[in-house]
């Protein structure tokens, strides 16, 4: 049997677009439902009317005729329908036997199509296997070769896609969380209403589900619950005093004015849009390297047993612990609540030490949890520690812990400027108690050098190439051998210049210059 459109590739990728019909079909689904619906019911809905459709189509062409298939029988005057062409319809004209002795003995029936009046010729009463035999009366279901389950398997994020960018420019759809309702299924929230909800936040001093401030809002009591509230949170979204600090899970409003601001807004110094490279230059070494740092923007894949680790010790990179942040990747992910990409989760942190709690906030669209500064400065934690991460038995709190050693004063590379105001490096002690990368250890002692040089670096927007060639000389200076290793080179960009370690080792093996010298050291040819 030929394939029908929908069920191709082509048709979903090249020729699907939301229709007026679609539309239609959209709007009863919700009448028939009564409550919000997430792209994922809609698409698989919307992937099964389309089916459906398909099938009544199917059947009205079968039912002008018999259906072909070369083991039937059948006689002259008689109207048949070919499936496998496209369901044209043909008048038998003639029979006769057929003539080859492969098939054994069959028949051979003339077939007049009513398309373009050809006069063709195809088999009858075939002993022989054939693809297009079958046994009783044409099944619409044995014609379609997939089911609405494989449809959507296959090609349910295209259809997801396109039906989001669709609602999304339509004025009558309301969405949160990426569940969507029609506008005029919604009561009316009305700015009044959300002043009541600012207020019994404020009474109430902690965030609260909307379910509280919704039994004090006079809405229509006809309206069924789920649609008021999610009414309720599609309004109290869109207003910028109310921030959801809740996880997957549960909808959770606070007052944006409680969270501190790198809750809100992300550092720049954390921000980074991603460059394509190629990382197929990286050999194991820095492979491992890069996993061993673990930067969220490397975006890489755990391995299976993080998820049930109870505990991990990722190192903690200068511009985290610079903003007093924790990085967001698959491996630390598992430690927190997950949530929508606009929540700002709240955690609890437990020292581990002292036993103090204090709250934490996942930033999930931008990767990293913020809070930890002042635990950071309490416990002279330097860049390049080991947080000891720890899982506890309630979802929502993290146990928090170094590795603690004989306190002692360690050579630590140090930001400094020089005399024109660009990136220098001294090596100064400093007291540590806790174990930490050698590689990745730095220090900032005065903040405004390092900000003015972030800000230097900005303006002007050097090649990176250019960059890691001028810290990489700052860096070899310190060293009598003049090597330099990756995590550290690594490191010092990040003070500059928010970047992943696979970029920076991509941009080591693209210059000529730069030779690695083996476990992960590199060398400039030509000396500093």
């Amino acid at each position: 049997m030929i394939e029908r459109k929908i069920e191709t590739e082509t048709f979903w990728r090249d020729e699907f677009a939301v229709t007026g019909e679609d539309t239609s079909f959209i709007e009863e689904l919700f009448l028939d439902e009564h409550r919000p619906l997430s792209l994922s019911e809609l698409s698989r809905s919307l992937i099964t009317y389309y089916y459906g459709r398909e099938e009544s189509l199917m059947r009205r062409q079968l039912s002008r005729g018999r259906a072909y298939r070369p083991n039937a029988s059948f006689e002259v005057g008689e109207q048949l329908v070919f499936p496998h062409l496209d369901f044209t319809l043909g008048t038998v004209v003639g029979d006769r036997e057929g003539n080859n002795p492969e098939y054994g003995e069959f028949r051979v029936i003339a077939v007049e199509l009513e398309d373009d009046g050809e006069t063709r010729e195809f088999a009858a009463e075939l002993r022989e296997p054939h693809k297009l035999s079958f046994v009783g009366e044409a099944d619409v279901a044995s014609l379609l070769k997939v089911s609405t389950t494989d449809l959507f398997e296959r090609y349910g994020d295209i259809v997801q896609k396109r039906l989001a960018a669709y609602l999304r420019g339509d004025p009558e759809f309301i969405e949160f969380r990426e569940r969507w309702l029609p506008k005029g299924m919604a009561p009316d929230v009305h700015v009044g209403l959300l002043n009541i909800a600012e207020a019994m936040l404020v009474m109430e001093g902690t965030s609260l589900p909307p379910e509280k401030p919704l039994s004090e809002l006079d809405l229509p009591k006809e309206i069924p619950e789920e649609i008021k509230v999610f009414a309720l949170n599609c309004k109290i979204a869109r207003d910028e005093r109310f921030v959801d600090v809740g996880d997957e899970k549960q909808v959770l409003w606070a007052l944006r004015r409680w969270l501190p601001p790198n809750a809100i807004t992300p550092p720049s110094h954390l921000c980074y849009e991603p460059v394509s490279y190629d990382r197929t230059v990286l050999d194991v070494t820095h492979l491992q390297i890069e996993r061993e740092i673990d930067d969220e923007a490397s975006r890489l894949v755990a391995p299976p047993t993080a998820a049930s680790a109870r505990e991990i010790t990722p190192i903690l990179t200068f511009p985290h612990w610079r903003h007093g942040t924790l990085p967001l990747t698959q491996r630390t992910r598992a430690f927190f609540p997950r949530g929508a990409p606009g929540q700002r989760t709240q955690v609890t942190f437990l020292d581990r030490v002292g036993g103090t709690e204090f709250p934490g906030w996942v930033v999930h669209e931008h990767h990293y949890v913020c809070g930890l500064g002042e635990w950071y400065a309490a416990n002279e934690v330097p860049a390049g520690a080991y947080v000891k991460l720890q899982r506890m038995d309630d979802p929502g709190t993290v146990g928090l812990d170094l590795i603690p050693r004989r306190m002692q004063r360690e050579w630590t590379r140090m930001v400094t400027s020089d005399a024109n105001g660009g990136l220098a490096f001294s090596m100064q002690k400093r007291p540590i108690s806790c174990e930490y990368d050698e590689l990745c250890l730095i220090d900032e002692p005065e903040r405004e050098v390092g900000v003015a040089l972030r800000a230097q670096e900005q303006a002007t927007q050097r090649p990176l190439r250019e960059l890691v060639r001028v810290v990489y000389l700052e860096l070899a200076k310190l060293n009598p051998s003049v090597t330099v290793h990756g995590k550290t080179l690594y490191t010092a960009v990040n003070v500059l210049r928010r970047c992943p370690p696979g970029l920076v080792f991509a941009t080591l093996f693209g210059v000529r210059e730069f030779i690695t010298t083996g476990d992960g050291y590199w060398v400039l040819q030509g000396g500093v």
